[in-house]
């Protein structure tokens, strides 16, 4: 993260990401991994912490696959993620 020159958001479905160098090849790797995730401010509240079992339900990620069942600390089951649903 720390290629980071600056971040705008001009408009609710864009994030605009300035990077110090241009030419970082691990920037889109860092975005889709856990350290640097894309989150939906309508699941994830500023002012506090949801529980595991909220975030799950909420179906709050994006990404390659959808969590298909969850059990906290035991497991978790991963699915393709629909072609057909929308971001």
């Amino acid at each position: 993260m720390a290629n980071i020159e600056s971040i705008a958001t001009p408009d609710a479905s864009t994030v605009v990401f300035t990077l110090k160098n241009a030419n970082d090849q691990t920037f889109p790797q860092i975005l889709t991994s856990p350290a640097a995730p894309i989150v939906d401010d309508e699941v994830f509240p500023a002012d506090k912490l949801l529980s595991d079992e909220e975030i799950v339900k909420a179906n709050a990620f994006h990404g390659q696959y959808i969590i298909d069942s969850y059990n906290k600390n035991t497991l978790v089951s991963l699915k393709a993620w629909p072609t057909t649903r929308e971001c």
